[in-house]
C-alpha cells in the first residue's frame, strides 16, 4: 500500500506543479479562467470525503481505491482532448473528486491496518508522500523546461496512465478494509444470528427487561434463553448477537428487525422498572434501536452515541476547529510566498527555498515527531501547541516587513521551520482524534466526514490569507495567530470532554 501510495503522490506532484501551466500554456485560459476553474473544482469536492466515508459504510474500502484511480486514468488522459473551458472543467473537477475521496480511504485504511500504531502509520505514509511529491515536482519541471506541447501531453497522460500500477497495487494489498454494518446488512446479519440457534430475544432476560413474569432464563415471545440472560442485565450488545457477528454492532436496522420478528415491542423491554427505551447493563432500546452505549450512567441510564455524524453536534465542532488547525498549509503555500514577494524585500530565492525546507523536515522529523505524539490524550494536547507554534510563525511573518533583504530572508525561513513544527505536530493530532472521537460502528461516515476540514482549509485558506490577513498587514499575520491559538485551546477541551463521555 504504502508503494500504491508512492507512485500516486508522485503523479499528484506532476499534475499539481503543471496544472497552472497547461491551462495557460496549452489550454490558452486566461488568468481568471483558471481561478474560477481550479476554484469550482475544489469547492465541489469538498463533497467527496464525506461521501466516499458514506460509500465506505456499504462497500470494501479497497473496490472504492481502485474506482477513483480508475477514474482518475479516463479524466487525465482525457485533458489533451479537451480545448475549451467546459470540457477542462469537467475533467478538473472529476479529478478532484476522486483524488479528495481516494484520501479519505487510504486514512480508512491506514486506520483499519495500523489500529493503536495509527500516529506512527500516518507517519510513515507523510514521509513517503512528501518524497513523492517532491519526485513529481522534479518530473513536472523537466516537462516545463522542455516547453513543447508534446512534452506536456505526454506529462499529463503519462501521469494518467500511472494509475493503472496505482490501481493493480491496491488490488494486491491483503486487507480490503471492513464495511459498516448498514441496513443492506440487516438481513445477513439477522439470518447469522438466527443461524447460530440464538434469537435476538434470547438475550434478553424477560424477568430484567420485559417484566414478563416468567422464570429466570424465559425469553420473550417463548423463546429459551441460550445463557446470556440473567437476573436483567446484559454485559453487553455484542450478546444481542450471542456470537453471530462477534466484534460487530448490531445497527439500528437489525435490531428493529429482529425486535418485530420475535415479537417484542420496544416500550416493552424495560419493564424491570425503568423508563421505555431504558435498560441496564449498558444497553440501550429506543424505538427499536439495540447499540452499545459504551458504558452506563448512574442510575441505569446509558447513552446512545449518534450513527449519523451529521446529528452529532460534538464531532461536527471537531471538524469546524479541524479546519483552522490546518492552515499551516495555506501559510506555507499562500500567505508567506505572497508577502515574501509584495511586502517584503527579501530574494525570490526564498520561496522555494521555504519549499524545500518544508519537505525536508516532514521526510526527516515526522516519524521522531510521531513518538512524542501517542495516544488520543497526547493528540488533544497537541492541537493546543500547534495554535502557539502557528503563532510563533506568523509572529516572524510579521517582523519580516520590518528590515532589510538579509533580515527580511532570515526571519521567513525562520518561520517556514517554526510552521513546518506545527504542520508536523497537526498531520498526526487531527487524524487520531478524528479517529478516537468517532463512534467504532459508524467510522468510515464519521472520517469522510472530518476529511471535509481539510478540503475546506485549502479552498477558504488561500482566499482568507491573500485577503483580509494580507490587507491587515503585521497585525493580520499576529490576528491570524491569536485566534488559532485560542481555537486550539478549545479545541483540546472540546477533545477531552468527549472522551470522558466516550469512556
Amino acid at each position: 500500500m504504502l508503494l500504491a501510495l508512492f507512485l500516486d503522490r508522485t503523479g499528484s506532484g506532476v499534475w499539481t506543479s503543471a496544472a497552472v501551466l497547461y491551462f495557460t500554456v496549452i489550454s490558452g485560459l486566461t488568468a481568471g479562467q483558471i481561478g474560477l476553474l481550479l476554484g469550482t473544482a475544489g469547492l465541489i469536492g469538498i463533497a467527496a470525503p464525506p461521501i466516499a466515508g458514506r460509500l465506505a459504510e456499504r462497500f470494501a474500502v479497497r473496490s472504492i481505491l481502485v474506482t477513483c484511480h480508475g477514474i482518475r486514468i479516463l479524466t487525465l488522459c482525457a485533458v489533451p482532448l479537451c480545448h475549451t473551458f467546459t470540457p477542462l472543467l469537467a475533467v478538473t473537477t472529476a479529478t478532484t473528486l476522486c483524488d479528495r475521496a481516494s484520501k479519505t480511504m487510504e486514512i480508512l485504511f491506514a486506520t483499519q491496518v495500523a489500529g493503536t500504531q495509527r500516529a506512527t502509520y500516518r507517519a510513515l505514509m507523510r514521509v513517503v508522500m512528501n518524497a513523492a511529491f517532491a519526485l513529481g515536482a522534479g518530473v513536472a519541471a523537466i516537462a516545463v523546461a522542455v516547453g513543447t506541447r508534446g512534452a506536456y501531453d505526454a506529462l499529463v497522460v503519462g501521469d494518467g496512465l500511472s494509475y493503472v500500477a496505482v490501481g493493480a497495487m491496491v488490488l494486491r494489498t491483503g486487507r480490503t478494509g471492513r464495511r459498516g454494518v448498514g441496513v443492506r446488512d440487516a438481513g445477513v446479519v439477522a439470518g447469522n444470528i438466527v443461524a447460530s440457534g440464538s434469537k435476538v430475544a434470547s438475550a434478553v432476560a424477560a424477568n430484567g427487561l420485559a417484566g414478563s413474569g416468567g422464570a429466570p432464563g424465559e425469553a420473550v415471545g417463548g423463546g429459551a434463553a441460550s445463557g446470556a440472560a440473567a437476573s436483567g442485565s446484559l454485559a453487553s450488545a455484542s450478546k444481542v448477537a450471542s456470537g453471530g457477528v462477534a466484534g460487530s454492532t448490531v445497527t439500528s436496522a437489525v435490531a428493529r428487525s429482529s425486535i418485530v420478528a420475535s415479537g417484542v415491542a420496544a416500550n416493552s423491554l424495560a419493564g424491570s422498572g425503568g423508563a421505555p427505551g431504558e435498560a441496564a447493563g449498558g444497553v440501550v432500546v429506543s424505538g427499536g434501536v439495540v447499540a452499545s452505549a459504551g458504558g452506563a450512567a448512574s442510575g441505569g441510564e446509558a447513552v446512545l452515541r449518534p450513527r449519523n455524524p451529521w446529528r452529532d453536534p460534538g464531532y461536527l465542532l471537531f471538524v469546524l476547529l479541524d479546519i483552522f488547525m490546518n492552515l499551516d498549509d495555506a501559510v506555507l503555500m499562500v500567505g508567506l510566498p505572497l508577502w515574501a514577494v509584495t511586502r517584503t524585500e527579501a530574494p525570490h530565492a526564498v520561496v522555494p527555498a521555504v519549499l524545500v525546507i518544508n519537505t525536508l523536515m516532514v521526510v526527516f522529523l515526522q516519524m521522531p515527531v510521531s513518538t512524542r505524539v501517542v495516544g488520543t490524550r497526547a493528540a488533544a494536547g497537541a492541537v493546543a501547541w500547534y495554535g502557539v507554534a502557528l503563532l510563533g510563525g506568523c509572529a516572524l511573518i510579521a517582523v519580516s516587513a520590518s528590515g532589510g533583504a538579509v533580515f527580511a530572508g532570515v526571519m521567513l525561513l525562520g518561520a517556514a521551520v517554526v510552521v513546518t513544527i506545527a504542520e508536523l505536530v497537526r498531520s498526526l493530532a487531527s487524524w487520531e482524534l478524528a479517529v478516537a472521537l468517532a463512534p467504532g460502528e459508524a467510522q468510515a461516515s464519521y472520517i469522510g466526514v472530518a476529511g471535509m476540514a481539510q478540503a475546506i482549509e485549502r479552498s477558504a485558506g488561500p482566499v482568507a490569507l491573500s485577503s483580509a490577513v494580507m490587507a491587515a498587514g503585521p497585525v493580520g499575520w499576529l490576528g491570524l495567530g491569536a485566534v488559532v491559538t485560542g481555537l486550539g485551546v478549545v479545541q483540546r477541551v472540546a477533545s477531552l470532554r468527549r472522551l470522558d463521555a466516550m469512556a
